[in-house]
């Protein structure tokens, strides 16, 4: 658990760079903002027991700032357990018809309480100290091929740094989302990713997530 603990921490935050977390690589317009809420689950971890870590909830929001810029942010948790924030701007410097790129620089930063010898969690532990911080910043790269103006394919990959106070190093990401827009300013966006350290420790770990926009969507006219 502890040489994946790094890994499972950038699964949980908005710098990890799931589509779902993004969107789309197209834009917002300058001035509109859309509502985030996602749900982000690592299968196969044994984590209290279960073989599984339950779905973290998130919040956030996205706002266009110019034609081709949007920032976004977002605060997740699972108390007593887990905190985070994280912050991203996107930038979508090409866009097309049928196909959209963007590069989505972001940082994180989150705070896990105490674990306890076996690395596993309970009701009856102390969950009040710190015991694991991470901080980490990626650098995504997104794809979005629009196959129609209500659906997107959003193929994505990065390159990021962690550092905790157990380790520091480098990680990358692969993933896929599909994104449907059923209405003006509502879509739905389920994803998966891939997420391997690069330090030699050879730790890799699948996460998967569904994000639900409110609000404003991007234009595909």
């Amino acid at each position: 658990m502890r040489q994946l603990l790094p890994l499972l921490l950038v699964a949980t935050t908005t710098a990890c760079g799931t589509a779902s977390r993004y969107g789309t690589p197209r834009t917002l317009a300058p001035g509109e903002t859309t509502t985030v809420a996602t749900l982000d689950v690592t299968p196969g971890v044994e984590f209290n027991g279960t073989d599984g870590i339950a779905p973290l909830p998130r919040l956030g929001a996205r706002h266009g700032l110019t034609d081709t810029l949007e920032i976004g942010g977002s605060i997740t948790g699972l108390p007593p357990l887990v905190g985070e924030a994280g912050l991203d701007l996107k930038w979508n410097f090409h866009r097309s018809p049928g196909l959209d790129l963007a590069l989505a620089p972001a940082v994180g930063a989150l705070l896990v309480a105490n674990f306890d010898d076996e690395d596993d969690w309970d009701e009856d532990d102390d969950a009040t100290e710190v015991d694991a911080a991470l901080f980490h910043a990626t650098l995504p790269l997104l794809a979005g091929i629009n196959v129609a103006r209500w659906a997107t394919v959003v193929p994505h990959a990065g390159l990021g740094l962690f550092t905790s106070r157990e380790a520091t190093g480098p990680y990358a990401s692969v993933g896929v989302g599909l994104q449907f827009r059923p209405s003006a300013t509502f879509a739905i966006q389920p994803g998966v990713e891939i997420l391997r350290r690069l330090d030699g420790d050879e730790a890799t770990l699948a996460s998967v997530s569904l994000g639900l926009f409110f609000g404003p969507q991007p234009r595909f006219d």
